[in-house]
């Protein structure tokens, strides 16, 4: 099988994205698929995909002008060349000019298509710069969202925005995995090293934010919960980790009015070991976001073994259906809530709540799982076969 994937970034700038298309590739790849990846390039991206060079071909070019517009002139004959030979190709996002292209050659070629738009038609973000995204569907997304033969979700909650924006096609849910034995649900160690490198005496437990520092993820919420925690908790401190996406210099104002900076610790970006044990060594984790379309974060959390306190703006209802954490309404009174109720829990109580976490991300969120069935989606799309059964279609 031989898969084109067409993404605006495969670097670290792609956020979570781009960590989602490199898994996917790196487990096709393993199963003997031939895997082509375009994206434009940037400062990063040599290094961000140096591990991918080997086994799949990357095409890369800078983007003419505005990056915001996703173009390359550069990337326009490489991209031609690798659709002739596809036999199907994969869209990641929804709003840039290299999607357009990729539309035609689909075409021409007559070759399947598949659209991710990775949370892309959610309402939030319909709403935002509205006039400006009506403009572009009219002039390419539309289009190029009913040429698919296809749309992926990462989770029923995003299928149903997909379905509310007007489109009928079929969609496939498939969620984002993990490797699980890159996750550790020792603690311990990880504790250790967090103690050696944020010291802070007398606060041995901790609770975790861990995400881009944005808007949408509710870290003003988060602060008004710390603020009437913090003094009935004296032994939690509160890490904030995660990369400034220009919302860092409020969230420190917000903190600092709530009176409790002093008890929230802000490590920047973290990566590779430093960020496991950060999973693996904190006592909970909060996600007070406004909306998610997956929020890999949790099963990131859950294969460390630690429980998760997530708003409803994030399709995660099994926290609660396999009570390895808590599901509640993205306002500053149910997140205090429900992180009182965590942080009043023994040890044991709370490692046990991971436990079951761990087991959930075995059975339904390892790679294996969802890279086999994003191979069953792509057979099915070729082939012109029966949808597996986690396709959605609607009755003509």
């Amino acid at each position: 099988m031989d898969i084109l994937h067409v993404t605006a970034s495969l670097s670290s700038r792609g956020g979570g994205v781009a960590t989602y298309i490199q898994q996917l590739l790196v487990h096709h790849a393993s199963s003997g698929h031939t895997l082509t990846a375009c994206s434009l390039g940037d400062a990063l991206f040599e290094r961000d995909t140096a591990h991918l060079t080997d086994r799949i071909g990357l095409i890369a070019a800078p983007p003419t002008g505005p990056r915001a517009l996703g173009y390359s002139r550069g990337l326009r004959q490489p991209v031609r060349q690798a659709a002739q030979t596809a036999d199907l190709l994969h869209i990641h996002g929804l709003r840039t000019l290299l999607n357009i292209h990729a539309r035609r050659l689909s075409k021409h070629y007559k070759k399947p298509l598949i659209i991710s738009p990775h949370g892309q038609l959610y309402p939030q973000v319909l709403a935002q710069n509205r006039l400006r995204k009506a403009v572009m569907a009219k002039l390419f997304v539309d289009a190029n969202l009913n040429a698919a033969s296809c749309i992926h979700a990462t989770s029923e909650a995003e299928a149903e925005h997909i379905r509310s924006y007007g489109l009928k096609m079929p969609i496939a849910v498939v969620p984002i995995g993990v490797d699980l034995e890159s996750f550790s649900c020792e603690g311990g160690e990880a504790k250790a090293r967090l103690d050696a490198r944020y010291p802070r005496p007398g606060r041995p437990r901790r609770v975790l934010f861990l995400s881009l520092l944005n808007a949408k993820k509710g870290l003003g919420r988060l602060a008004q919960a710390w603020g009437e925690l913090s003094p009935q908790f004296p032994g939690w401190q509160l890490m904030i980790a995660g990369p400034d996406a220009g919302y860092e210099s409020s969230a420190r104002e917000a903190f600092k009015a709530s009176g409790q900076s002093g008890s929230v610790t802000w490590t920047g970006p973290v990566y590779g070991q430093e960020k496991l044990d950060l999973l693996a060594g904190c006592d909970l984790l909060v996600l007070p976001s406004d909306w998610e379309n997956f929020g890999i974060v949790v099963i990131e959390a859950l294969a460390s073994g630690t429980p998760v306190v997530a708003t409803k703006g994030a399709p995660w209802a099994q926290l609660v259906e396999r009570s390895c954490g808590w599901w509640v309404d993205a306002a500053p009174g149910p997140i205090t809530q429900a992180m009182r109720e965590a942080m009043s829990l023994g040890d044991d109580e709370r490692r046990a709540m991971g436990a079951r976490g761990r087991g959930l991300i075995e059975a339904e969120y390892t790679w294996d799982r969802c890279a086999a069935q994003m191979h069953e989606l792509y057979e099915a799309a070729i082939s012109q076969g029966p949808w597996p059964d986690f396709v959605q279609t609607v009755d003509a």
